[in-house]
């Protein structure tokens, strides 16, 4: 029964009439794709597949080329069982949905993403009107057909086989930024889009004025002194390892001045020459 007509404003309270709430869930029942809209109904769907997979199945690269951080693998199992920062993603996916070609040719342009580490966002692309059969994932881990074995540093895929690469949170795990960054330009056709996150760190830590100009990640060792990873200042370390190749920059984030003390990311989304 429906509430009637309203005689004012509709007010701020989100309240669902039954006609509303029966139209919402016959449409679901049509389009369930649109359930990965909800970013709780991803992380839930990925955690699920993720657990119905037999350990036998889960596959890690053994043959990881020597630019790879030697901690990867297991640093990224570990948060893949913890299913740790599966929404990370949307930081990139945003941006890209917000392009105008890309909304209007989502479904016929091939993705490459590179470390997606859970399905969660091969999910986010799909949200995005991506094809899932134009999606494809290149990671160390992998426990889906969504994503193959493969080191970013030499990636098994033909010059120019996608619209867009995404690079998610990777570069951290690579000792030699630009070969990553050479490979993902290889792979992307000419007039491809690029989209990058990296973790940015705290002001004042180390390796920051380097960061000033520093082409990728800067080498930092842990406190522990166990590891080195690529540590990222500022999007300016992503931009410059691809100067001179960049055509249009759509979007590009450096940490917030109000959240200097804080651990945000740095990301950029370009397009490449044609």
């Amino acid at each position: 029964m429906t509430d009637g007509p309203i005689s004012g404003k509709i007010p701020r309270r989100l309240n669902l009439t039954p006609e509303e709430s029966k139209s919402i869930i016959d449409h679901i029942q049509s389009n369930p794709a649109d359930l990965l809209q909800i970013p709780t109904v991803r992380a839930l769907l990925a955690r699920s597949r993720f657990e119905r997979v037999e350990a036998a199945a889960l596959e890690t690269l053994e043959d990881a080329g020597e630019s790879v951080r030697s901690h990867a693998i297991e640093h990224n199992m570990n948060n893949l069982r913890k299913m740790e920062a599966v929404e990370r993603p949307s930081i990139l996916v945003y941006p890209l949905r917000g392009i105008e070609y890309v909304v209007r040719n989502a479904a016929a342009l091939k993705v490459l993403t590179i470390g997606p580490r859970s399905e969660s966002e091969i999910f986010s692309l799909i949200a995005a009107g991506f094809d899932p059969d134009n999606i494809s994932g290149l990671d160390l881990i992998s426990y889906s057909d969504f994503v193959q074995l493969g080191d970013m540093h030499a990636m098994p895929f033909e010059d120019g086989s996608f619209d867009i690469v995404v690079m998610g949170w990777v570069l951290p795990y690579s000792s030699d930024n630009q070969t990553v960054a050479d490979e993902a330009v290889r792979v992307a056709k000419p007039g491809g889009i690029i989209a990058i996150g990296c973790p940015a760190e705290i002001h004042g830590q180390p390796g920051t004025a380097e960061a000033a100009t520093a082409i990728g990640g800067v080498p930092v060792s842990t406190p522990d002194g166990s590891k080195t990873v690529s540590r990222f200042f500022n999007s300016g370390q992503l931009m410059r390892l691809f100067e001179g190749k960049i055509d249009t920059v759509y979007f590009r984030q450096d940490p917030h001045p109000a959240t200097a003390d804080q651990r945000g990311n740095v990301t950029a989304v370009f397009r490449l020459n044609r």
